[in-house]
């Protein structure tokens, strides 16, 4: 069974610094990227993951409103979020949905491995 992982952020250079991390080395081979919370639920739909990476800020839809539908539709699936902001109303809104982890961008890769 493959591991997957859908990577949800609106900035390009986020997406493609993820897309770059050592994915296979962490046991994951099928790695995914969408540029906002509608095109990675459009993702999830057709294959869920096994972990989603989310911005909390995107158009369409936002990382924590897919995080809380992410835990509805699939509660398996492990949800982290990654933010340049520091707002404690987004904090509370991921801790609702019962994501794994919060991170700060720019997100520090060990960090990111660590908690992966």
């Amino acid at each position: 069974m493959s591991t997957s992982v859908l990577i949800a952020d609106d900035e390009q250079v986020i997406r493609e610094g993820l897309l770059a991390m050592p994915w296979a080395s962490l046991g994951y081979v099928n790695v995914r990227a969408a540029r906002n919370g509608g095109e990675a639920l459009e993702f999830l739909d057709l294959a869920p993951a096994d972990l989603v990476l989310t911005d909390v800020r995107m158009p369409v839809l936002d990382g924590i409103s897919l995080s809380q539908t992410i835990r509805k539709r699939w509660p398996k699936t492990r949800t982290i979020i990654l933010t340049g902001y520091k707002d404690f109303s987004d904090l509370h809104g991921a801790l609702r949905a019962r994501v794994v982890e919060y991170l700060f961008k720019p997100v520090d890769p060990a960090e990111l491995e660590a908690v992966i």
